[in-house]
């Protein structure tokens, strides 16, 4: 089976990044230094990343009360929740997302050489664009899998 390797855009907002840094909405009691961090840090992540996915769609070819097998996959779903959650399942859509290796290259230097504020803002980030990334990526699989009729 041939895998597409999605390149995805990364157009992350300051609102989608506070919860990954445990602050409420809106930048309005942060301190200037802070929000002077994030918007540094955003900067540098929207230029390192490259954000890209890939979306397979595999065959249940059994499922146990403790696991779901995959056609085609060498990956088990293991454990009793996870297997009677696919229990009524055809298909399993599996999704892979990362940022590029540029990312953790750059928070491995911040770990070692700048404040534990600008690693843990850093990874903060790169957490919430991940999730962005994972997102497109989810919406692209629900579209092809409307399209295609099934679910």
């Amino acid at each position: 089976m041939k895998i597409k390797i999605l390149n995805l855009p990364l157009l992350l907002s300051k609102e989608e990044i506070y919860p990954f840094l445990n602050l409420g909405p809106g930048s309005d009691s942060l301190p200037a230094n802070i929000d002077k961090l994030i918007d540094s840090h955003l900067r540098s992540i929207t230029q390192l990343a490259k954000p890209q996915g890939i979306i397979r769609v595999c065959s249940v070819s059994e499922i146990t009360p403790d696991q779901v097998v995959l056609d085609g996959a060498s990956l088990v779903i293991a454990g009793p929740r996870a297997a009677a959650h696919f229990i009524t399942c055809e298909k399993v859509t599996l999704l892979a997302a990362t940022l590029g290796s540029r990312i953790d290259e750059h928070l491995a230097e911040l770990q070692q050489k700048a404040s534990a504020a600008d690693a843990f803002i850093f990874n903060g980030i790169a957490s919430a664009a991940v999730e962005h990334t994972t997102d497109i990526l989810d919406d692209i699989a629900v579209r092809d899998i409307r399209r295609s009729s099934y679910y």
